[in-house]
């Protein structure tokens, strides 16, 4: 965990996803909370506290479709 630049909850949760036993949506799903969490909110303050809002709108984004984060709340 010390080799992993980030707070060691998250670092734990990346590595626990790493694990071999888990598939590919759970490892994308804590590579995303890691970000969501360790950067600046995409989101405006209005949205809320709601994390899924922030994971689907970064899904979305990835995807290539446009995001508006207006609606995201």
């Amino acid at each position: 965990m010390l080799k992993l630049p980030t707070h060691p909850r998250i670092a734990h949760m990346l590595l626990a996803a790493a694990d071999n036993k888990t598939g590919v949506h759970e490892r994308t799903l804590a590579a995303d909370i890691a970000a969501l969490m360790e950067e600046r909110d995409p989101l405006p303050k209005e949205a809320g506290a709601d994390l899924s809002l922030r994971v689907e709108a970064l899904r979305k984004w990835r995807s290539g479709e446009r995001v508006m984060l207006s609606e995201a709340h």
